[in-house]
């Protein structure tokens, strides 16, 4: 009984809000700044969204500014979806205009029937993106997959 009678006032009261209260918000901005002293980073991708979350990553921070590196390494059906996804075209021009390289990974082309041919002239290959990674490790790169 007592839930209930909780549950009902906690309803009309956030009825009796004004709907331009909530509705005018802004929208909070997302920023984060990194405050490490890596330089040098990449990150693991096999998908659109992670694809386009490792680009606004880039964005935000600001890698030509701050003088970073930072590549994005592609796996899985990625590699297919760049040549095969015109609107990824606009992501790769993004990822160029800001800074930041992609690395396809060969294996992936080869398993989903993709030709090096195929891609953009502005990605590069590597035979194996998991051994890649490691040498991108050994080289002193903060590396992360998602």
């Amino acid at each position: 009984m007592r839930t209930k009678l909780l549950f009902l006032l906690l309803a009309m009261s956030f009825l009796a809000l004004p709907y331009n209260s909530i509705s005018a918000q802004e929208p909070i901005k997302n920023e984060a700044t990194y405050t490490g002293k890596s330089t040098k980073f990449a990150l693991m991708v096999s998908d659109v969204v992670h694809f386009q979350s490792a680009l606004n990553t880039v964005e935000e921070m600001n890698i030509k500014k701050n003088n970073f590196t930072f590549e994005i390494v592609v796996i899985g059906k990625l590699a297919k979806d760049l040549v095969e996804n015109k609107d990824l075209k606009t992501d790769i021009h993004r990822s160029e205009k800001l800074g930041s390289k992609i690395v396809v990974c060969e294996g992936a082309l080869s398993y989903f029937n993709v030709s090096k041919e195929q891609l953009d002239n502005r990605l590069f290959t590597v035979k194996n993106a998991w051994i890649y990674m490691f040498q991108l490790q050994d080289n002193g790169y903060n590396t992360l997959s998602v």
